[in-house]
């Protein structure tokens, strides 16, 4: 049996461990490895977004700023805003019910995001990229996801292999920042792990903490 808790969110919560919930990704940008740009226009991502729930997702994942490997030209908070800003609110005028993540490191970002509709904010680099973030979600009263990550795009192709037992060090220094910011973790913690493409390509194996808002 897996763990059961609710995931409080901005305004509702998520059951978690009852299934795997199925999250889409909408990446707004034209050069992310995943998508190739296939979805850069606004309208683009907004049919994407409302197909990927036609076919079951439960969250949306909404990201202005590619972080793959090499990636060496940050894309200022402007122009990110730009980009997602339509998409989420042109996915919610269809589907007020849908819930919405922003996948951003800046906390410029996640505040406006979130002023528009969204309930979750998934940052890549932990909260450790923008010294703001954390102490911002603490205040927006929103879902978190921290990632795990090890310096920056452009340094992952020369980062030697983790250590053992290293992620799990990472979550546990990531629930100690997470309470110290305000944040509440959930009551039952699992820690789930997505896996990069290679190592080479990824240079960690990321994991996902979500916590909550107070």
């Amino acid at each position: 049996m897996r763990p059961r808790f609710n995931w409080k969110l901005r305004t509702r919560s998520l059951a978690l461990g009852g299934r795997t919930l199925v999250v889409g990704i909408v990446n707004v940008t034209p050069d992310s490895f995943s998508e190739g740009g296939q979805f850069h226009s606004h309208q683009q991502a907004v049919d994407h977004a409302l197909r990927l729930l036609d076919e079951g997702a439960d969250i949306l994942d909404i990201g202005g700023e590619s972080t793959r490997p090499g990636k060496k030209q940050p894309v200022i908070a402007r122009a990110e805003l730009e980009r997602i800003l339509p998409v989420i609110t042109g996915v919610l005028r269809a589907r007020p019910e849908a819930v919405l993540s922003v996948d951003t490191y800046k906390a410029e970002v996640a505040r406006s995001a979130i002023a528009s509709g969204a309930e979750i904010v998934n940052d890549v680099s932990g909260g450790h990229w923008d010294p703001q973030m954390l102490a911002t979600i603490g205040h927006l009263h929103c879902g978190c996801v921290l990632m795990h990550t090890r310096g920056r795009p452009e340094e992952w192709h020369k980062l030697p292999p983790l250590q053992r037992y290293a992620v799990l060090d990472y979550v546990a220094n990531g629930l100690r920042d997470i309470c110290h910011a305000g944040l509440a973790p959930p009551a039952r913690y699992k820690h789930p792990t997505q896996f990069g493409a290679s190592h080479a390509l990824s240079g960690s194996n990321p994991g996902a903490l979500p916590a909550s808002g107070r």
